[in-house]
């Protein structure tokens, strides 16, 4: 067998489901540890976003999918109950969510397919390096995740990511109030998509930074897939 590059996603992920860890779970905060495609849009008006978490502090690992139709309205796909996935941080601005298996599989070393078949819905993405996709571990190296804490730094690597990568969104306010910041350490671009919907194709995606809104949380739209560690802090009246 060929062995999988370890330049390419697919050896990465490979890595983070087996080796993901999240800081110690008795503090103040929720943690995710794995990686995510923060959303891309299609010129049918669809958007699909992907997390996959390895490891959560709120329980146990799981997969999901965000799914804007062309009306605005969203829905939450995942494969373990609404209390222990996404839908915890955005099911006040969504219809609803269901829960069933989801697939996740590397066709190749840079190209994801996602299937909810449940729904419906199959999705293929490919992915390319950039001279960025290096730097972020670097920055990472030099970085903790108690950088996390300080605004200074989160701000300077939400504009990096922004300016040079096409990904926004690394911090912010969940629907349901959760505040949110996320430390990156690898960076891959989208190539090319394709999904459909039911048989249907939702046509070409969009190429570029562009953004759509759920409630107060930003959503950017460039189709980048981010391996990265997530903090979440509690609402205070929860």
């Amino acid at each position: 067998m060929l062995r999988t590059p370890r330049s390419s996603p697919q050896w990465h992920a490979e890595i983070v489901e087996r080796l993901a860890r999240i800081p110690d779970p008795a503090d103040d905060h929720e943690w995710f540890d794995g990686y995510a495609i923060l959303g891309l849009r299609f010129q049918s008006g669809h958007v699909l976003a992907l997390r996959r978490w390895p490891a959560a502090s709120i329980g146990q690992a799981y997969t999901s999918v965000w799914h804007r139709r062309p009306d605005g309205g969203w829905r939450l796909y995942a494969n373990v109950p609404p209390a222990e996935s996404c839908a915890r941080y955005i099911d006040s601005a969504t219809s609803g969510s269901w829960e069933g298996p989801i697939r996740l599989a590397w066709a190749d070393p840079y190209r994801l397919r996602v299937d909810v078949r449940g729904v419906g819905l199959e999705w293929e993405i490919d992915f390319r390096r950039t001279w960025m996709t290096r730097f972020f571990p670097a920055v990472h190296s030099v970085v903790p995740t108690a950088a996390l804490a300080s605004d200074p730094v989160v701000r300077a690597l939400e504009w990096t990511a922004r300016s040079w990568c096409e990904v926004g969104g690394l911090s912010g306010v969940m629907p349901n109030g959760h505040v949110y910041r996320a430390l990156p350490r690898r960076i891959w671009s989208m190539d090319d998509a394709r999904a459909w919907l039911n048989g249907v194709s939702l046509g070409p995606p969009e190429r570029g930074l562009g953004e759509v809104h759920l409630g107060t949380l930003t959503v950017p739209t460039s189709g980048a897939l981010v391996f990265t560690t997530v903090r979440f802090t509690p609402r205070r009246d929860a």
